[in-house]
This record gives structure tokens, C-alpha cells and sequence, in this order.
């Protein structure tokens, strides 16, 4: 992570975003301590992706224990593909 001032993270602002949106990630130091980091947004929702999947799995886990089949909860030519995206738009 490369260290930036706050000064000239302030100065260079739309110049530091772009990097970050290519990965990158800065420290923010002011009279040489760190005060905040800038980071790609994607890590944050990485993190609330992994818990979702987390959750389901244990949803998943539950309804096993209770003997109930993922295939149970399909209507009649319903696919698991078909319960997954039920409600999204494209």
C-alpha cells in the first residue's frame, strides 16, 4: 500500500480515484501518521458477498438437517437456475 499525505491526496484527489478503481490502494498519513485508507470498493463488497454465501449455506445446511431437498421447493418446471434469478431484471 503506497503512502500518501494528506495534503497532496487532497491535491490529487480524482487523479487517486482512478488508480484505486484499477486496484490500487493508499494509506493517507498526516505529519507522517496514517489517518485513513483508500481503498477499491470491491473489497468491501467482496467481504458482504462472502457472508451472504456464508448465510445461505447455512439456510442450506438447516433445511438438509430438517430432510427438506432444494429440488422440494422447485414448482412443477422450475429449474434451481429458475428459483435463484426469481424476481431479478436484466
Amino acid at each position: 500500500m503506497l503512502e500518501i499525505g494528506a495534503n497532496e491526496a487532497n491535491n490529487h484527489l480524482p487523479e487517486l480515484l482512478n488508480r484505486v478503481e484499477k486496484g490500487e490502494s493508499f494509506l493517507i498519513t498526516r505529519n507522517g501518521h496514517a489517518v485513513a485508507e483508500l481503498t477499491p470498493a470491491a473489497n468491501i463488497e467482496g467481504d458482504a458477498i462472502r457472508k451472504t454465501v456464508e448465510e445461505m449455506r447455512r439456510f442450506r445446511e438447516g433445511l438438509r438437517q430438517r430432510g427438506v431437498r432444494l429440488g422440494d421447493l422447485l414448482q412443477e418446471g422450475q429449474s434451481l437456475r429458475d428459483l435463484a434469478h426469481d424476481g431479478h431484471s436484466y
